[in-house]
C-alpha cells in the first residue's frame, strides 16, 4: 500500500465518463489549468 496523502491526475475536461469514474472511485476536484506551457 502507498503511503502518501495525495494523488494527481489528469483528465480532459470533455472526457465526462472518466470524471464521473473517478469521483465515484473516491478523487475529489481540487483545481482546474486552464493554460500550460510544455518546453523541454
Amino acid at each position: 500500500m502507498l503511503k502518501g496523502n495525495k494523488i494527481q491526475l489528469n483528465v480532459f475536461s470533455f472526457n465526462e465518463r472518466a470524471i464521473n469514474s473517478y469521483k465515484e472511485n473516491g478523487f475529489a476536484k481540487e483545481g482546474r489549468i486552464r493554460k500550460m506551457i510544455f518546453r523541454n
